[in-house]
């Protein structure tokens, strides 16, 4: 997002707005994320894929816009894998780092 002056928080507002260019962005990005979730869930079928990070603030929009896509990796019917948001957002790495250390 650098390239267009703009945080990833803010491209998926302006998505969210209507804009063209950061919708069209924010769809790309949403197949490639898509493409990568097929990929754990063909091969490992997991009960839960959890999608975190700072971009895990966007809740169910986030979560839809990757099912959207999802369905045009896996064959109908073949995905039983909830797909959620860390309600940990950036802080999932932090808190997996010092868990053993604080009894998390």
């Amino acid at each position: 997002m650098k390239r267009f002056d703009t945080s990833v928080i803010d491209a998926f507002e302006k998505a969210k707005a209507g804009d063209e260019r950061f919708k069209k962005i924010i769809e790309d990005w949403g197949d490639e994320v898509a493409r990568g979730v097929a990929e754990i869930v063909l091969l490992f079928d997991p009960e839960l894929i959890l999608l975190g990070g700072a971009v895990a603030k966007q809740g169910e929009y986030l979560v839809d816009l990757v099912e959207r896509h999802l369905e045009g990796y896996v064959p109908e019917g073949l995905i039983q894998t909830q797909i959620k948001v860390s309600h940990l957002a950036n802080k999932a790495q932090l808190l997996g780092g010092i868990a053993e250390l604080v009894n998390i």
